[in-house]
């Protein structure tokens, strides 16, 4: 007969056999009949711990991995085991502790360093953590992840150049490591090295075609790419691009006028060639996607599809119908000038025959109930020059059902018509606050009721993740505060047409917003714009900055990019968000420097010396001699900006009502003065922060404002938009309290 230790030894082996194939239940039948005969077996103890740790038990694993310490406190397979629970229960310090003891035990153990080295960069001690994954390595030198995490250490370190190398290893050793791909992009980015970081984004795609991150970071690296050639496969890119809904369409407005410049060499062609070139590119479909989804923000383009649209119309306004090859483009020019709010410049004779052909388009719709041939011809030129919702026709076209007119002219309906006229109803319903009191606020009122703003069509839609994991990922000094463990409240102060509240609807998790806007037009798109796109979480309303304090509730997160420069006292308005603002909450500002605006001040000083005023006419004439290159060299940099290719954008640019610019010893003084700490700038080029880092790297958390001034006089292009960063208000001893009743 076997000993009953023999038996025991049997069971155990049954027991381990059981647990390794992933049967638990029978395993830990077996496990405790071990311990029913030998309650000190510290084996059982120890897989039975394991199991309740593997169907996420974590205290129960903690206490049975623990007795089995107890009775063997020198296996150091049960410390690491036990420090895999600390770990997984969120009690970083004593997994800590736990595997520091294991190494103690076994110090040859290239995981346990590895832990380690994962604790420790939880922990946000970064130094230690490398010096752990260099341990890792040193015993284990051909493992993927080791590299890899190493690698994510140097990046929250600024070592960009020498993160590469080792994700490159990693991806070597692993060809289809796709998170290693994907940070190296990531990385490259950062670098300055678009090139290189497209190319590692391209295989994250060939590995994982719905990584939804790699093609959004895609879209941001081709905001800033500009090729010296045409690149079929960049083509390639744009077009699949375009179609995802990761992606901003118009970050790719830039790079798309690009490729069609060099495919059909559009410079060299213009004057020379124009009948063949428009040819050519009308019935390009990167660029009829571009002209229906994004703004163009390209000065050569401009020229072009200005051309070829007083070309179409010369051609073809007396005609009876449009020939179907030029159906498609006349749509796409009309949504695409609808979207730049018709900022094209038209000449004499473009006008006489537009104001004849919208005479004639009127007096057609009174007398067809149904869409003819000739009703759709006149409305696809009209609309390159004019949008429906203007007509004195407009309730008749509105009674047409949009199915009952042909496909290319449905977008126009909708666009043009429908949806102007939906904002309509809504502004009537828009909640306020009360009538705008301040001066300057009024007249910054009157400016966005006259040309709201942006008028934009898509938004990217990404997975929602919480705003403490985003400031945390850029910022990797920053202590989320304890609020984000429970439902936040934002404010989004200034919110134009809806762009950022949507966005952070889209983005972030377990929200309330409340947006607010000194214009009704502005928000009824906004409006419109949210329940397009399903989103019931925001509270619209319609109120000066200066008014908020009768909302009589407070926020933790406070979102303000672009308004304050434009009040009367900006301080004033910052000093009442400040007041909204929970102990420990966070905001997010947005203001003009003094430094990267010096074209803009150049252009304000000729508008004021010329009279011109903020009207349409004056602002197309204006725009029109910068893009026709007479303006001079200072001039001519406004051809960078993307807010020149809009009517309401370039008005905002050039024209606005109120404006003051800051430097950053103002915005340092001010964050002193509001008890505010920085945490850091959302900086537009992906390489700016490397940058910095490079001139000043005694500031690894790049907080130091004095620094980055000194880094502004060396780059000035740094914040051509603006200055955006994040704050946070000074905790007190008061406890955070959650949303106020309203």
């Amino acid at each position: 007969m076997r000993s009953e230790s023999e038996d025991t030894r049997a069971m155990f082996n049954a027991a381990l056999a059981k647990h390794q194939s992933g049967a638990f239940v029978q395993a830990r039948a077996l496990y405790t009949r071990i311990l029913e005969r030998d309650p000190e077996h510290a084996d059982a103890l120890h897989f039975l711990g394991l199991i309740a740790h593997q169907t996420g038990e974590q205290e129960e694993a903690a206490g049975l991995i623990q007795k089995a310490i107890a009775r063997k406190p020198s296996v150091a397979s049960y410390h690491n085991n036990l420090a895999k629970v600390f770990e997984e229960r969120g009690d970083l310090n004593a997994a800590l502790d736990a595997y520091r003891e294991a190494l103690r035990l076994d110090p040859n153990d290239a995981d346990g360093h590895f832990n380690l080295g994962v604790v420790l960069q939880k922990l946000r001690r970064i130094d230690d953590a490398e010096a752990s994954f260099r341990d890792a390595l040193s015993r284990r030198s051909d493992d993927p992840e080791y590299y890899y995490n190493l690698a994510n250490v140097l990046r929250d370190q600024g070592r960009l150049e020498q993160a590469v190398e080792i994700y490159r290893e990693s991806v070597r050793l692993r060809p289809g490591f796709v998170e290693a791909h994907q940070n190296l992009g990531h990385v490259l980015m950062a670098l300055g090295s678009l090139d290189q970081a497209i190319e590692a984004l391209r295989q994250v795609l060939r590995l994982q075609s719905g990584c939804s991150e790699a093609r959004r970071m895609m879209g941001n690296a081709f905001r800033f790419l500009k090729p010296t050639r045409y690149e079929p496969m960049l083509e390639d890119d744009l077009k699949v691009n375009f179609g995802a809904p990761e992606v901003n369409a118009q970050y790719l407005a830039k790079l798309t006028a690009n490729q069609l410049r060099h495919k059909h060499r559009i410079d060299a062609r213009l004057e020379s060639d124009f009948d063949a070139l428009a040819a050519d590119v009308g019935t390009d479909e990167l660029l009829l996607t571009m002209l229906a989804k994004t703004v163009n923000v390209d000065p050569m383009l401009e020229r072009l599809l200005t051309a070829i649209r007083r070309d179409l119309l010369l051609k073809l306004c007396d005609a009876p119908d449009i020939p179907p090859i030029h159906t498609t483009l006349i749509a796409a020019l009309g949504l695409q000038c609808f979207s730049n709010e018709y900022v094209f410049t038209a000449q004499a004779d473009e006008e006489d025959a537009i104001s004849r052909l919208q005479a004639h388009f009127e007096s057609l719709v009174q007398t067809h109930t149904t869409p003819s041939q000739a009703l759709e011809a006149s409305l696809l030129l009209l609309v390159m020059y004019r949008p429906l919702h203007t007509l004195i026709c407009a309730p008749a076209l509105a009674s047409i059902a949009v199915n009952a007119w042909s496909a290319p002219v449905q977008p126009l309906i909708v666009r043009t018509l429908k949806e102007p006229r939906e904002e309509q109803a809504i502004e009537q319903t828009i909640e306020s606050l009360g009538e705008t009191a301040d001066a300057t606020s009024q007249i910054v009122q009157s400016q966005y009721e006259e040309h709201p703003y942006p008028r934009w069509v898509s938004l990217r839609r990404f997975r929602k993740v919480g705003l403490d994991v985003l400031l945390c990922k850029n910022y990797p000094h920053f202590t989320p505060p304890d609020f984000f463990n429970g439902p936040t409240r934002t404010l989004v102060a200034g919110c134009g047409t809806g762009q950022e509240p949507i966005s952070v609807a889209l983005d972030r998790e377990n929200t309330e917003i409340v947006a607010v806007d000194l214009s009704r037009r502005s928000l009824a798109y906004a409006v419109r714009m949210a329940r397009k796109l399903d989103i019931d979480n925001i509270r619209f309303l319609q109120a000066d900055i200066l008014a908020l304090p009768r909302l009589g509730e407070q926020f933790h997160v406070i979102d303000c990019a672009g308004v304050l420069h434009h009040m009367g006292d900006p301080l004033r308005g910052w000093r009442v968000l400040a007041d909204l603002l929970l102990p420990g909450g966070l905001m997010k500002i947005g203001l003009y420097s003094e430094q990267a605006r010096a074209s803009v001040v150049a252009a304000r000083e000729k508008i004021r010396r010329d009279g011109l005023n903020p009207v349409d006419t004056d602002i197309k004439k204006f725009r029109a001699s910068i893009v026709a290159g007479k303006a001079g060299p200072v001039l001519a940099e406004l051809l960078g900006s993307e807010d020149f290719y809009s009517l309401s954008e370039c008005r905002d640019l050039l024209f606005h009502a109120a404006e003051q610019r800051f430097t950053l010893p103002q915005i340092a003084q001010a964050l002193e003065d509001l008890s505010l700490t920085f945490i850091g700038f959302e900086t537009r080029a992906p390489h700016a922060k490397q940058r910095y880092r490079e001139c000043f790297p005694k500031d690894p958390n790049m907080v130091d404002l004095d620094a980055w001034y000194r880094f502004e006089q060396l780059r000035p292009e740094t914040f051509a938009g603006m200055y955006v960063f994040w704050c946070q208000k000074s905790k007190t001893s008061e406890k955070l309290q959650g949303a106020s009743s309203k």
